[in-house]
């Protein structure tokens, strides 16, 4: 089971991901 700490860490890494790649193109 994951945990809520992991859940938000993924969570917020793949947001800031999404916004990095929207950000250069």
């Amino acid at each position: 089971m994951v945990s809520v700490y992991e859940l938000v860490s993924f969570m917020s890494n793949l947001l800031e991901f999404i916004l990095t790649t929207h950000t250069i193109n």
